[in-house]
């Protein structure tokens, strides 16, 4: 698969992201003014357990299905027969959780909440079959129809059902309604067909690679979701909410950078798995991109934290903004070091991706805890939490570059120092600049307050990576102009 299939595939995937992107900021925008902080807490409380009953529910199946080329149809129909069986029993598994977790955090709201997203659970896991394959077969049109369609849909009966004040409830049938319209959509047309006899010999098939998969999901689901646990628990539902949008903001930029190239990442460079320096060629430009990008992003973000929370959610939310930008100091590493997991898959490496994932779990888990009990507030699990994302790209990148590619960690992190420089560069410059743009302009509206510190952080950046020479790597990465030699 050449490069510019590459490009293709990341130009549809970006079309249809960034669609939802937008679709979402501005369902977001409504909801977060018709419901409260109380309703955001939660269902961000649950999520937590819908989170960790979708990686269940993937059992590393769908990476597994991408790269496993020699799979007949007879074997995936095994594989998605299996998935049907392992669904009910996951559906019925989490409903039954309903109890616990409403005694745990004493609100009887959690029955009835877990009742209904036991299905969401259920077409997950059913879905993870028709879904690899859509990727397998590189269907990436299909892909980014479907994910407009589904997201216009939901989003029309949230803002439906929050009018009609169903509360918490909006987001819990939202979530619902995108699993089992997203199924539909896959299922249709996919040729698959359930089996009342399964061959187990074909998931035994992809068990190695499937397996070191799941337990990096398992880790990296701990990782992620701890702070929230014990956010909830430890200081309650409101400041669970005010900390869970702050962190969701933080994601933008990973959601729609790295997360939109990933998943085409690894159906294009599976192709190449046994050429491992073509695979490790091509992933240096695409780090290259997201180092220039997250150079800019992250001091945005940093810098415009209270305009965007305000634009985005309104005043009510204000008291995310602290959080928002402590956690914002970690974009950069986070934008890199997310891409890696489609890199590992690449080059049948997912027992590696494992161990790295122990090692940073651990550093998470110490780092959260510690810094809970010390200061008891969201901004102090925002240092942890943003001190482990930032250790985690050297735990990352020292066991793929080192152990996965045997190259040299040191050489490829000197290749970042450039925008590592500019990241400090634009910060600085651009904190002293828009703090005195404040001194001098009353910036009333948060709207163009953000416009006019983007706009001078960007020129400070644009000027960054001129001097550093970043400039042409990255023209050169998109194709403008022509690579010396």
């Amino acid at each position: 698969m050449s490069s510019i299939s590459l490009k293709k595939a990341t130009i549809l995937n970006v079309s249809s992201k960034y669609a939802t992107v937008i679709i979402n900021i501005l369902v977001t925008a409504i909801l977060s003014r018709i419901l409260t902080p109380n309703d955001y807490g939660i269902v961000a409380v649950i999520t937590v357990f819908t989170n960790l009953f979708s990686i269940l529910s993937e059992m590393g199946i769908g990476p597994a299905i991408i790269q496993n080329k020699s799979l007949t149809k007879s074997e995936i129909d095994d594989i998605f027969s299996f998935t049907a069986m392992a669904g009910i029993v996951l559906a019925g598994g989490f409903a039954l959780l309903s109890i616990p977790i409403a005694i745990f955090f004493d609100n009887n709201v959690y029955y009835p909440i877990v009742m209904i997203l036991s299905v969401s659970v259920y077409f997950n896991t059913i879905n993870m079959v028709p879904n690899a394959l859509l990727y397998r077969k590189q269907r990436f049109m299909a892909i980014a129809v479907r994910t407009v369609s589904i997201c216009v849909a939901t989003s029309i009966i949230a803002i439906v059902l929050a009018f009609m004040g169903a509360k918490y409830y909006t987001l819990v049938i939202q979530s619902t309604l995108s699993s089992l319209f997203l199924f539909i959509w896959n299922v249709w047309g996919s040729n698959l067909h359930l089996k009342l006899r399964v061959d187990f010999q074909s998931v035994k098939k992809i068990r190695g690679y499937s397996t070191y998969q799941f337990l990096f999901s398992i880790t990296n689901y701990f990782s992620r979701n701890i702070d929230n646990i014990s956010i909830g628990k430890f200081l309650g539902n409101e400041c669970l909410a005010y900390y869970d949008k702050s962190y969701k903001l933080m994601m933008y930029p990973l959601s729609n950078l790295t997360f939109v190239i990933n998943p085409v990442l690894h159906p294009i460079l599976s192709v190449h798995q046994d050429d491992l320096n073509y695979i490790y060629r091509k992933y240096v430009d695409v780090i290259k991109m997201f180092s220039a990008l997250g150079a800019l992003i992250q001091p945005i973000c940093f810098v415009c934290a209270q305009e965007i929370i305000l634009i985005l959610y309104g005043s009510q939310w204000e008291l995310a903004v602290p959080s928002f930008m402590i956690l914002s100091c970690s974009i950069w590493a986070q934008i890199i070091a997310s891409s890696a997991g489609a890199i590992y898959q690449s080059i049948n490496k997912t027992k590696l991706m494992f161990q790295s994932s122990i090692v940073h779990v651990c550093v998470t888990l110490i780092l959260i805890f510690a810094c809970l009990f010390k200061f008891k507030t969201i901004e102090g699990v925002s240092i942890a939490v943003a001190f482990a994302y930032i250790l985690k790209f050297f735990i990352e990148y020292y066991f793929l570059i080192n152990k996965g590619f045997g190259k040299s960690f040191l050489a490829f992190l000197s290749g970042l120092i450039p925008n590592f420089v500019s990241i400090i560069f634009t910060t600085l410059l651009g904190v002293f600049l828009c703090k005195t743009l404040s001194s001098v302009v009353m910036l009333e509206s948060a709207f163009v307050g953000v416009l006019l510190k983007s706009a001078i952080i960007a020129v400070v950046w644009l000027i960054s990576i001129i001097i550093t020479g970043e400039i042409r790597i990255l023209l050169e990465i998109l194709g403008v102009v022509k690579k010396n030699g």
